[in-house]
């Protein structure tokens, strides 16, 4: 819409919140010179939030503007999809959704007020790196590991999980070891997808590259766990 200062002050004040984020807001405003250019002076509600609810509504709504980019940058990509890969592609993305879900869900403190904000980026993380893995298959920088390397790659990561299982239960996080053994089994059930996926797409790649290349980036997530329940 045309900016409007005058407008935006009296929304600014009518929407209330927060004591800071009040005056952070209307101090925001005064500064934007009228009848100047627009370029650098947008009016964005979120630029002013200072609370953890409101940072956290404000970060759903930028993950869910992500969102809209990131489905169609898919949908580009899956265009030069044949039938059978299309399926193969959609249940993975059926089986992603879940481990977002569940990883943002189950494996981020949520104990503070900043929790949805927390939540949203750990989740918008996760689906940039399904978007920046597709692409750089797509490219052609594919996994590369031996069968040899699959099955150290695997040890490490059931010697991370039992890690995790035998640390005591934490006291200062909502963090909970059941939780992080729901979000591992749907994990599983995403990686088994990509290599479904990778069969019917990148044929020359064998399961255990696929395995081993998602199981490594899966270690990497439950030893930050570690460090952060330890």
């Amino acid at each position: 819409v045309q900016r409007n200062l005058q407008l935006a002050k009296k929304a600014a004040c009518a929407a209330g919140g927060a004591p800071a984020e009040l005056s952070g807001r209307l101090a925001h405003l005064a500064e934007l010179a009228p009848g100047k250019s627009a370029a650098g002076q947008t009016i964005d509600f979120c630029d002013d939030v200072t609370s953890g609810l409101m940072m956290g509504y404000c970060a759903s709504l930028g993950s869910a503007q992500g969102d809209v980019k990131r489905e169609q940058a898919l949908a580009a990509v899956a265009a030069g999809f044949t039938p059978p890969q299309r399926a193969a592609f959609a249940r993975l993305q059926h089986s992603a959704a879940r481990f977002v879900e569940a990883r943002g869900g189950n494996e981020v403190d949520v104990s503070g007020t900043a929790r949805g904000a927390q939540i949203a980026e750990e989740e918008d993380t996760q689906k940039d790196a399904f978007l920046a893995a597709l692409r750089a298959f797509e490219s052609g920088k594919l996994p590369r590991f031996s069968a040899a390397q699959e099955a150290a790659i695997d040890r490490e990561l059931n010697t991370v999980y039992q890690q995790l299982r035998r640390m005591p239960a934490p006291q200062y996080t909502t963090i909970r070891m059941a939780d992080i053994q729901a979000t591992q089994r749907i994990w599983l059930v995403y990686r088994d997808a990509w290599v479904e996926f990778g069969k019917l797409r990148y044929p020359a790649v064998p399961a255990h590259a696929w395995r081993a290349y998602f199981t490594q980036q899966r270690t990497a997530m439950l030893k930050a766990l570690t460090e952060e329940l330890g």
